[in-house]
């Protein structure tokens, strides 16, 4: 399935709000604002420090935002925290955006998502668009408040009518302008019966991720196929993406490739980037490294950052022929972009000194990176370093975190790892009942080695 960006930056507006101003105060702000505008940097921010040192809260909004940019002046972010807290304390809306947006990073400030919210929530009340675009990320993710569907849309939407969309347009708005419910997917739905393609893919969207209705795999696929029938490119590698999931028989995984297969050969990168590891694996088919490669390229071209990691991943390993620097910058990129098999991937870099001098650090870096993306690979590693690498550092109490949260996701090596470590007393409290159940959760995931272990105990 498509996984959208979740980008954070947002185009800032510095917004005049309707407050009393003196006529001489409002002339040097929109003085300042003409110098900003004809890019005279360091003559703006004079201006508006000055203004902001005699207490103008808009103008301790922009100083702070030119502290940010460093326009004018050398970039400080915490100059500019400290500024959007003078203009944020007046209630300028704008200061309390960026300030909870500094927040939320931890930028400039102690990353604190309550006190995002808090701010967000004032300046969102004052109609900043931004702020409220930030909310309904907050309660989307969860960060600094319960995380609740519906308050978030309803934050988004606020932002929306305020002409404001960015990538959670995917998650709380499937359909421009109108938020899903029974009575819009009624009304999609004769629209896809009467021959919207577009429309049917995206009713395979919503009864996939259950937004706004109970989700729905059979009627997903239906719609889907629906699509996928008229040469749906998107529609064709969600539906083999479905198929493939399902797996319950020979027959699901034979379809999920002739979907996939059709959807690539329109230049969809999901069903490029599958198709190619299964080629690249021999899953099913004929293994194929170059048609593999062809296939990842092409998806990397459109930016797809799985595709890049997945390139990364069979240069670097020696399982497909390539340069290393280019690998490496493909992993930065997707890395970039948040994928943590990418990340995961330059810890390895890093780690073994493939492609670049061996760097411990910034191998724990990037695995830490990957783990706090569920990347489970990432979590083994983190706990197999803490356990038996002196370099890195033994720390059994870190060890046992990282498997059981491994272990957690399904990780059979984690799960027999920790089955050892209960066994041995390694970072726990020795318990051979617990043993035993590490054990026999990895030995029904089909660890050999653990089954062995499940033996001896009994």
């Amino acid at each position: 399935m498509r996984r959208s960006q979740r980008g954070l930056a947002l185009t800032v507006v510095l917004t005049i709000i309707n407050l009393v101003w003196l006529p001489n105060a409002a002339a040097e702000l929109f003085d300042a604002i003409r110098a900003y505008d004809q890019q005279q940097y360091d003559r703006a921010f004079l201006m508006f420090e000055d203004m902001a040192l005699n207490g103008d809260a808009r103008a301790q909004s922009w100083t702070g935002y030119l502290l940010e940019r460093g326009e004018g002046v050398p970039q400080d972010f915490a100059a500019a925290a400290r500024w959007y807290q003078e203009g944020a304390a007046r209630d300028d809306p704008v200061a309390q955006y960026r300030l909870g947006y500094f927040h939320e990073l931890g930028r400039g400030v102690e990353q604190d998502y309550a006190a995002a919210r808090r701010l967000y929530a004032d300046a969102a009340e004052q109609g900043d668009a931004n702020a409220q675009y930030g909310l309904a990320r907050l309660y989307r993710d969860g960060l600094g408040v319960t995380a609740d569907f519906e308050a978030g849309r309803t934050w988004y939407l606020k932002a929306a009518e305020r002409g404001l969309r960015g990538p959670l347009r995917d998650y709380y708005d499937p359909d421009p302008g109108a938020p899903v419910n029974a009575e819009l997917v009624k009304y999609l739905e004769k629209l896809a019966n009467a021959g919207d393609h577009n429309v049917a893919a995206r009713l395979g969207h919503i009864y996939r991720d259950g937004n706004g209705i109970p989700s729905d795999s059979d009627a997903a696929e239906q719609w889907f196929l629906q699509a996928a029938l008229a040469d749906h490119a998107e529609a064709q590698a969600n539906l083999a993406w479905l198929l493939e999931q399902r797996g319950n028989s020979p027959e699901d995984t034979e379809q999920a490739l002739f979907w996939y297969r059709k959807s690539a050969a329109l230049g969809d990168p999901l069903a490029q980037t599958n198709l190619g590891w299964r080629l690249s694996q021999g899953q099913g088919v004929t293994k194929d490294i170059a048609a593999a490669m062809a296939l990842f390229r092409s998806a990397a071209a459109q930016e797809y950052s799985y595709a890049k990691n997945n390139i990364g991943y069979l240069v670097l390993h020696g399982e497909a022929p390539g340069d290393r620097g280019e690998a490496l910058r493909l992993l930065r990129e997707a890395a970039d972009d948040g994928n943590g098999q990418a990340q995961s991937n330059l810890g390895y870099a890093y780690l073994h000194g493939v492609g670049v001098p061996q760097d411990l650090d910034t191998a724990l870096e990037w695995y830490r990176r990957a783990a706090a993306q569920e990347d489970v690979n990432a979590m083994e590693t983190l706990g197999y370093l803490h356990h038996g690498n002196p370099d890195v550092g033994i720390d059994p109490v870190e060890s046992v975190q990282w498997f059981t949260r491994a272990a957690e996701l399904g990780s059979a090596f984690a799960q027999r790892s920790l089955g050892q470590f209960y066994l041995s007393g390694f970072g726990v409290t020795a318990n051979r009942e617990t043993a035993r159940t590490w054990f026999a959760k990895a030995a029904g995931a089909g660890d050999t080695e653990a089954l062995q272990w499940l033996k001896k105990l009994e």
